[in-house]
């Protein structure tokens, strides 16, 4: 009799437990929860300075997660996020440095190379019937050795015309880069866009059910490939913040990001199942993982089991999501 009570005590506990953590992870909630808690037992943290450090240096990956979330909108998943941003940030130095472009020209090409690549793997993705995972692991591949053939295995350093760049995207507003505030007004410009267009609730349809949505008349692979588009521009443009931020163009840019990258997407409201989510849930979803490092850092955790740590914490977040959505 004791141990039935103590069954059912234990049930309505987890229970319980469950639709809390569904209540956070519905409302986008539980990554600001989790920057309170760094917060409350680090208060340095807290500071004016370590906050625009935080923003500043989760950057890149805000813009890699932002393109993430919006092709597992559409129910898919894009490993070669990583990869195309190494990419951009090197072929960004290059055209500046090696070839002399002006810096608006090396920009454009950067950014319409970005979603060339995010059309490509779109198209391959919607018009081939393939799993997108296999897809994008494949050319994420090719983009590595694309970057390592272009940069002869050796970091592009932006020493002239590249200078006039980082002293531009780099310059302090309000105490924060302008790449920052870029990147900010583009998330929120698509964010809007997905919310408040027809294309947006389409996609989200799509990411929901794909059968409905091709039972409900809506073209599956223009969806899927204007996502996988859009999702190559966000990367491009997290390599140029990469760029500006370290001042050169390194092979190995950004290499084991893509746990960054998905991972931030995930905190950030989006599920591998699709149909939900939103790019501006980027933003909590990078913060968090930037200050997890940064908290382990302050306990003197050795360098070498920081990535282990934040691994075990990202997959006990996954859990709890996992459970917060099933649970109930």
């Amino acid at each position: 009799m004791q141990l039935n009570e103590n069954e059912t005590v234990a049930k309505s506990r987890n229970k319980i437990l469950a639709q809390v953590i569904q209540v956070f992870s519905n409302h986008n909630l539980l990554p600001w929860l989790i920057c309170a808690a760094i917060f409350l037992i680090s208060p340095s943290m807290l500071s004016g300075y370590s906050i625009a450090s935080t923003l500043s240096s989760a950057t890149p990956v805000i813009l890699m997660a932002a393109g993430e979330i919006i092709v597992m909108i559409a129910g898919s998943i894009d490993l070669s996020l990583a990869a195309s941003v190494g990419f951009s940030s090197v072929l960004a130095a290059g055209l500046m440095e090696k070839m002399g472009l002006p810096i608006p020209l090396a920009i454009i090409i950067v950014l319409l190379a970005g979603a060339l690549i995010g059309l490509i793997n779109g198209l391959i993705v919607g018009k081939g019937k393939l799993q997108s995972f296999i897809v994008t692991l494949g050319s994420s591949v090719v983009l590595r050795g694309i970057t390592l053939v272009y940069s002869a295995g050796t970091s592009i350093p932006l020493a002239q015309t590249g200078q006039t760049f980082i002293k531009i995207s780099t310059y302090q507003l309000l105490g924060l880069p302008l790449y920052f505030w870029v990147g900010l007004v583009l998330i929120i410009l698509t964010s809007f866009y997905i919310l408040k267009t027809k294309y947006g609730r389409h996609l989200y349809a799509l990411g929901g059910s794909e059968l409905a949505a091709r039972v409900a008349g809506l073209r599956a692979d223009s969806l899927r490939i204007k996502a996988f588009t859009l999702a190559g521009f966000f990367y491009a443009l997290s390599g140029l913040a990469l760029l500006a931020k370290f001042g050169s163009g390194w092979p190995q840019a950004a290499s084991g990001w893509e746990m960054d990258g998905i991972a931030a997407s995930v905190l950030g409201g989006a599920n591998f199942a699709g149909g939900v989510g939103l790019p501006l849930g980027a933003i909590p979803g990078a913060i968090v993982l930037d200050l997890i490092l940064r908290f382990l850092v302050t306990l003197g955790i050795d360098p070498y089991w920081q990535y282990a740590a934040k691994g075990i914490f990202v997959i006990i977040i996954a859990l709890s999501l996992a459970r917060g959505e099933y649970g109930r």
